[in-house]
């Protein structure tokens, strides 16, 4: 009898430990579908706040820009006030106040542009603080993770398709140094060739900037030419990774191809320019007389700007400004500063010239 009660108990207690299980099982469901569809939210809520904070450091970047470009600027008209004040006997008061109008006009707007800026800054600030507590309430959630790593996973690819000139060099490196991470994705091994392919290409192209932006190299020219020409002829070999560029990746390559064939042009337009004024003779004539200053800067002009500004036929209707100038900024900016240091003493050499006419185009 009481091996009969003893087995009985036994089989209600494994029954009421199986309910008791099939019950907590149950009741565990709903709650691992919510927690998927909360981490699902987060996940989502994080990804709008990287493109929100991305679109924000875009308009920082912006901001700091136009910040620099008036810095600049005012610090020229500076210059040109304390200039002018100095030679207060040649220039009427009324010349110096407008000088000094467009000086304070450049503070205000610099100021207006700093208050943009560091509102954009604290805004840019708040959504990362923002994020960061995402990723620390999340942290620790294996489904987060793999979410997070999917979407990371499919961004990344997104880069291989974006123009150079709006990919950053530390959207590039992270991508290399990260490289790793995704080795359990599918399609990785052409994702690596890809991460190495953007890499070498976005080098290249910064190469290309920096050298249109520093003084002439006819060699680093050439170079740089020689290793665009493989990417403008456009052919595929993903064994090797070797891919095409889209059409917006060709076009800035090709731009820059371009603009660094004209670079030894542009250096020699300027030269001649500059010679040929100083053998002008009415040139020669007002600096030897010293005065009549608005006549021998109109003097100065005809071979500096307007020469510069006659379209010619050969070159599809174009001028040595647009031609040339326009399209090489280190270039560009020597002639503006060359204008600038004429227009406030053409009776004094600029400074730039000599650097200007001391450029060599055979190595």
């Amino acid at each position: 009898m009481r091996l009969c009660n003893h087995i009985q108990f036994r089989l209600v207690r494994t029954w009421f430990m199986s309910a008791f299980c099939l019950v907590l099982m149950v009741l565990a469901l709903p709650t691992s579908a919510q927690t998927s569809k909360d981490v699902e939210k987060v996940a989502k809520k994080n990804e709008e706040l990287r493109q929100k904070i991305k679109v924000l450091k875009d308009d920082t970047a912006l901001l700091e820009q136009r910040i620099t470009e008036n810095k600049r600027r005012l610090q020229q008209r500076t210059d040109s006030l304390n200039s002018l004040k100095a030679q207060n006997e040649t220039y009427s008061e009324e010349q110096i106040n407008a000088l000094r109008q467009e000086v304070e006009r450049l503070e205000a707007a610099n100021t207006k542009l700093q208050a943009e800026h560091d509102g954009l800054s604290k805004v840019v600030k708040d959504k990362l603080s923002e994020l960061e507590g995402l990723n620390i309430k999340m942290k620790d959630n294996r489904v987060y993770s793999d979410i997070q790593q999917k979407q990371q996973y499919e961004q990344n690819q997104i880069l291989f398709s974006k123009r150079f000139s709006v990919l950053s060099r530390e959207q590039v490196s992270d991508l290399v140094a990260h490289v790793a991470d995704f080795q359990k994705m599918e399609g990785y091994a052409e994702y690596e060739k890809r991460v190495g392919w953007l890499k070498q290409t976005k080098d290249l192209y910064d190469e290309c900037v920096e050298m249109l932006n520093s003084r002439y190299d006819g060699g680093r020219v050439q170079s740089l030419r020689d290793r665009l020409l493989p990417l403008r002829e456009n052919k595929e070999n993903k064994q090797k990774g070797i891919y095409k560029l889209n059409t917006e990746q060709y076009n800035e390559m090709d731009s820059l191809d371009i603009r660094l064939s004209r670079y030894a042009g542009g250096v020699r337009e300027l030269q001649r320019a500059i010679e040929s004024m100083w053998r002008d003779a009415d040139v020669k004539r007002y600096m030897q007389e010293g005065k009549d200053r608005q006549a021998l800067i109109k003097a100065m002009r005809k071979h500096l700007v307007d020469a510069l500004e006659v379209r010619q036929k050969d070159w599809k209707n174009q001028s040595v400004k647009e031609r040339y100038l326009n399209m090489l900024p280190y270039l560009n900016q020597l002639y503006k500063d060359y204008l600038h240091e004429l227009n406030d003493n053409p009776f004094r050499t600029p400074n730039v010239e000599k650097e200007i006419l001391s450029i060599q185009l055979v190595n």
